[in-house]
């Protein structure tokens, strides 16, 4: 039985949208996948990946998720160039979602060797973000002012912010 989880909160942000089109053409060559095999594994089509491979497209957040969960990587493997994979990530480029209203900053980008990557999140006030399972096993921590909340991430679950917004830390764990 799949259960949902919603977490509550408070404040907001602003700007431009990463260009995740080089870091999806550099796995999907280093794999050696065509547009075709990589649209079958992730439900996105050939021509959307296409134009995300040639940045003619910005795509949502839930399109990168699709896109990352096919190709079972982390969603910040989309979001990093690839000949900097090991160099400071400054988080001034937020992906969007909700119409602008959710915004997420990159803070560290997927670890292998912790299985982490770690988010500042922003929603507006009313905001309600849902989000579809991770890979098997995973799970998340939330981190807002003095409080904590850990789930298991691979199953459906969504953020809701009050009246005031909500701006919280977002370790997202991959287990496997």
């Amino acid at each position: 039985m799949k259960t949902s989880h919603t977490t509550a909160c408070t404040e907001q942000s602003a700007s431009t949208v990463p260009r995740p089109g080089s870091s999806l053409k550099f796995i999907r060559r280093k794999r050696g996948l065509s547009l075709e095999q990589v649209s079958a594994l992730t439900g996105v089509s050939r021509p959307m990946l296409s134009q995300i491979e040639r940045e003619a497209s910005v795509p949502t957040i839930s399109t990168l998720w699709k896109i990352a969960s096919g190709l079972q990587i982390p969603l910040s493997g989309l979001l990093q160039e690839p000949e900097r994979r090991m160099q400071k990530v400054v988080p001034d480029r937020p992906v969007e979602a909700e119409d602008g209203r959710m915004k997420a900053w990159l803070l560290f980008p997927f670890d292998p060797n912790t299985g982490t990557e770690i988010w500042r999140v922003s929603l507006e006030p009313g905001c309600v973000h849902s989000s579809p399972p991770h890979a098997a096993g995973g799970s998340q921590e939330m981190l807002e002012e003095l409080q904590a909340l850990r789930f298991m991430a691979d199953l459906d679950h969504s953020y809701r912010a009050g009246g005031h917004g909500c701006r919280f830390v977002n370790i997202i764990q991959y287990h496997g």
